[in-house]
């Protein structure tokens, strides 16, 4: 069968797609690029709009699909018709887990729209390859764009001039032309997504770089329901209770516990777990759990590593600038208030480990370099302002140059005998893991 016999209208009839986004290439070190993930737009070119669902009352991606339009003069949403294939995401790649730049999803997408509108001429994906914008998020600011920081793009014309694209294809990534804070748009149209300017631009920069992705044809399924986490459009989540039945049970559960602590209840309590869930509003408080004791703000990239000292006096944890400076601080629990900015790395801290004592704390970064702190906090004319550039100079005793990126530290107490060192082993991303031998007194001095 023929590549043009086969995309008859009869061999592809009540078919639908499924798009499968693998991988991307290794992409360029960026300080802002830590969970990106892939945002996905399909687009008719002739009216430079969503692509129109030929049936606007089924879900095309998700079973609870819904669309609304924000109002920058009151602030407010209005809901309206889903009659348009809406832009779908896959879910962020935490690159400080994998310990590189190359972003690994493996997720598929069923696209219930028929086959034939998918593969028209004027029909094309747009990829974008974003992360959060952890700045415009704080300030709430709800212009969508804004919440992105744009990385590259790509598009698949799925009926091109070489053919119809099926199976695994290699797209080419791009740099953006335009910005978030650009005015050009391609079109006027309200369902008409930024990036389809960086597309008309005639004149494309080539990241260097690529998106790994496969486009299947396969058969429509037919609409379920089901009890657990699904997101296709064919089907439902349900439960076989409603959730304030669910929360009445739980609370008789935790009565029957507390009247009666040593009798068993029989209940399949991880189950209900499950099935107790809710969703949360836009800007509504928290609900679960119930409590909240502290609040602590960090800088524009947030906070990476943190850890309780061993006598659980004090919270050690990082700060992240939108330059990439990380400041260490210590937050006091019994005050409740921020104790010392202790220090600071150039980059990212991947890891930090306290002492035994706690009067030691050891950070890895990724400025190359493992840092060893004093904190004697007890100790007299111990520095309790929050300079950290003043306090750095006093509390630093030493730095350790590494090849490359310090992503994890490790220590164990020598076990010789009359011994006051400590091992330190530091993983790099040069492949390499070395073990340092520490002494205790005096700290200044490595071997």
């Amino acid at each position: 069968m023929t590549n043009t016999q086969f995309f008859a209208s009869e061999n592809i009839a009540d078919k639908i797609c499924v798009l499968h986004i693998k991988d991307t290439g290794t992409l360029l070190p960026d300080t802002r690029m830590i969970h990106p993930f892939i945002q996905v737009h399909i687009i008719d070119v002739n009216t430079c709009k969503y692509l129109a669902k030929s049936n606007s009352f089924e879900a095309a991606i998700s079973f609870n699909e819904s669309a609304s339009i924000y109002k920058k003069i009151d602030k407010t949403y209005t809901e309206i018709e889903c009659n348009f294939i809406p832009p779908f995401a896959t879910k962020y790649c935490d690159l400080r887990l994998r310990g590189e730049t190359r972003a690994i999803y493996y997720e598929e997408i069923y696209i219930n729209e028929e086959a034939i509108r998918i593969f028209d001429k004027n029909v094309i994906f747009l990829f974008e390859l974003v992360d959060f914008n952890i700045k415009s998020i704080r300030e709430n600011d709800s212009t969508l764009d804004n919440n992105f920081i744009k990385i590259a793009w790509a598009f698949l014309r799925p009926n091109g001039i070489t053919g119809r694209h099926l199976g695994n294809i290699r797209l080419q990534l791009y740099n953006y032309k335009f910005d978030n804070n650009s005015n050009i748009r391609f079109s006027k149209e309200l369902f008409c997504p930024n990036v389809l300017a960086d597309f008309a631009w005639p004149y494309w920069e080539e990241y260097p770089s690529f998106l790994n992705i496969e486009l299947r044809i396969v058969e429509k399924i037919v609409a379920r329901k089901c009890q657990v986490e699904f997101l296709i459009p064919f089907v439902k989540e349900v439960s076989d209770k409603t959730y304030e039945k669910m929360l009445e049970e739980c609370g008789e559960i935790m009565d029957k516990r507390v009247a009666k602590k040593e009798e068993e209840v029989s209940i399949d309590w991880k189950y209900r777990q499950k099935l107790l869930s809710w969703e949360r509003g836009f800007n509504q408080e928290c609900m679960i759990p119930t409590s909240k004791i502290y609040k602590l703000n960090t800088e524009e990239q947030g906070c990476m590593v943190l850890r309780f000292s061993n006598n659980g006096k004090f919270l050690a944890y990082t700060s992240t600038n939108y330059k990439g400076r990380s400041l260490i601080r210590i937050f006091d629990l019994e005050k409740g208030e921020n104790f010392l900015d202790i220090g600071s790395h150039e980059g990212v801290i991947h890891d930090l480990k306290w002492y035994k004592s706690d009067d030691i704390i050891i950070t890895s970064s990724s400025d190359c370099n493992l840092k060893i702190w004093s904190f004697k906090y007890d100790s007299p004319g111990f520095a309790k302002e929050n300079d950290y550039k003043e306090n750095e100079s006093n509390c630093l005793l030493n730095s350790i140059m590494h090849p490359s990126f310090v992503y994890s530290i490790e220590f164990i107490y020598n076990p010789l005998a009359n011994s006051d060192s400590v091992f330190v082993a530091t993983a790099c991303y040069d492949g390499c893991i070395r073990i340092w031998e520490i002494p205790k007194v005096p700290y200044s001095n490595l071997s």
